[in-house]
């Protein structure tokens, strides 16, 4: 396995639609294998394949015990109760944005074999899919609202009890 280097805004591959993947075996395998890799590694939840320089519509996706890649995804019902979730990025450094999403979705898309499936995210792993999805669509949390640094623990005043 291979660690990535995860491309970093403004780099215009960002913000380029991903091309359907087509060909399914040792290659899509191997990235998929990478990509949790690299995104374990930089301590993300998720990575899409444009944050790794590639074009692949694809994504995975690992937090608690869900691991998994979307291949193809799409969204197929939301949820029209909207949930709000500091978002930050492992393409965009140090940044966060507030980003109100539906809290629960419906999707369906393709495993590494190129089997289709369907399944219901609710929370933390319906907010990383829609966040993921954007990437594949060449859209940065950047578009959905300001921007704010993440604090830095070391210089934020402790509290004393």
């Amino acid at each position: 396995m291979t660690i990535l280097d995860i491309i970093i805004h403004p780099n215009p591959i960002l913000r380029q639609p991903t091309i359907s993947v087509t060909q399914f075996g040792n290659r899509v395998s191997q990235l998929v294998n990478d990509m949790y890799q690299t995104k374990d590694h930089a301590n993300g939840i998720g990575l899409a394949a444009p944050q790794v320089g590639l074009l692949d519509a694809l994504f995975v996706i690992g937090y608690e015990s869900h691991r998994k890649a979307y291949i193809n995804p799409e969204i197929t019902w939301k949820n029209k109760t909207l949930s709000p979730y500091d978002e930050g990025c492992l393409s965009i450094p140090n940044t966060i944005v507030t980003i109100n999403r539906p809290k629960s979705i419906t999707i369906k898309a393709q495993d590494i074999a190129g089997h289709w499936f369907e399944e219901t995210l609710e929370g933390l792993l319906a907010t990383a899919f829609q966040h993921e999805l954007d990437h594949l669509n060449g859209i940065l949390i950047l578009d959905h609202g300001t921007p704010k640094p993440i604090p830095d623990p070391i210089s934020e005043p402790v509290s004393e009890e």
